[in-house]
C-alpha cells in the first residue's frame, strides 16, 4: 500500500472527464460516465493516517504518555497542552508522535 495524493487524482480524472477524445456520442457518454464513476470511487475511498501508516503513535495513544494536569493558584485545572512521556522522560506536545511508543487501545482519548 502507498499514500498518495487523492485531491490531485480527483483534479486529474476530471480533467481526463472533461478532455473527451470520442467524437461518437455513445462513447463520448460512456467516457463522461466511467469517469464519473471514478470520481465517485476514489471520494468514498477512506483516509489514512500517515503516523499509524508509517507504525508509529501518538502520544495521546501511547502506553508511555500521561496527560500533564497544571493547576492555577485558585485551584482551578488549566486545560492540558502537552503529555509526559515516560520512555522519552520529556513532556511532548498535545498533538505529539513518535515511532517508539505503543498503542494501548487510545488510553487517553
Amino acid at each position: 500500500m502507498k499514500l498518495i495524493d487523492a485531491n490531485k487524482l480527483l483534479q486529474e480524472t476530471e480533467e481526463n472527464m472533461h478532455n473527451n477524445p470520442h467524437s461518437d456520442p455513445i462513447h463520448a457518454a460512456m467516457h463522461k460516465h466511467e469517469h464519473c464513476h471514478f470520481l465517485c470511487e476514489i471520494d468514498k475511498q477512506p483516509e489514512i493516517d500517515p503516523v499509524h501508516f508509517a507504525g508509529g503513535c501518538y502520544c495521546r495513544e501511547c502506553f508511555h504518555s500521561e496527560l500533564v494536569k497544571y493547576e492555577d493558584s485558585d485551584g482551578w485545572f488549566l486545560l492540558p497542552d502537552e503529555y509526559w512521556c515516560n520512555e522519552h522522560k520529556n513532556t511532548m506536545p498535545i498533538n505529539g508522535f513518535c515511532s517508539e511508543g505503543r498503542k494501548d487501545n487510545m488510553k487517553n482519548d
